[in-house]
């Protein structure tokens, strides 16, 4: 004789499941949701951590540009002509002092 077993699980406190949410209770739980999220976005536009984490890479936008190295030349044109190039990919690339001195000595 065969005999079937229950294999589902039951609700916890061995009642049963409770009934499928209305219509009307889904859309609150997802308006609901979407106040959240709202709230969680402006939160984050407001968060100075958060905007941290958006900063600009000024030394990948620096290079981008390929800007000149300079070796070694009697010629202070030539080195005027360095400097001048280099000045501009670091105005591009919105670099500040300190970095306009890191990031041009890198080219030296």
């Amino acid at each position: 004789m065969l005999q079937m077993v229950d294999t589902r699980r039951s609700a916890p406190g061995g009642g049963n499941p409770p009934p499928p949410a209305s219509i009307e209770q889904l859309l609150m739980m997802q308006t609901h949701l979407m106040q959240q999220m709202a709230q969680t976005i402006q939160n984050n536009q407001n968060n100075p951590l958060q905007q941290f984490h958006q900063v600009r890479d000024k030394q990948g936008e620096f290079l981008k540009g390929c800007p000149p190295t300079f070796n070694h030349s009697p010629d202070p044109l030539q080195a005027d002509d360095w400097l001048r190039a280099v000045e501009r990919q670091l105005e591009i690339a919105q670099c500040d002092d300190r970095e306009k001195v890191l990031y041009a000595s890198g080219q030296l």
